[in-house]
């Protein structure tokens, strides 16, 4: 879905299907060269496979193989999701 409000260009992904980490993350830099804020609703497996391929990215590039801090937060800062789970949906 995409929409804008005043000057923010505006998307929402809705990814229900298991798709790579790479893929979604090109999707989001091409967005970003338009100038759009992208937000991703995928579901739980989509969500926990997204979190470890952000893990496993920030792990290598950011503490070298080294144990991250307490404070360490699974995100990235161009990046983000939420995760659906329609079981859990209070009507």
């Amino acid at each position: 879905m995409y929409f804008e409000v005043g000057d923010r260009k505006i998307a929402i992904e809705l990814n229900v299907r298991i798709s790579t980490f790479g893929i979604s993350v090109r999707r989001q830099e091409r967005y970003e060269r338009y100038g759009v804020e992208c937000y991703w609703l995928v579901r739980d497996e989509v969500g926990q496979a997204f979190g470890q391929s952000i893990l496993r990215k920030r792990w290598i590039e950011e503490f070298n193989r080294t144990m991250p801090p307490d404070s360490f937060f699974v995100n990235l800062p161009t990046f983000f999701f939420g995760i659906l789970n329609p079981r859990q949906m209070v009507m």
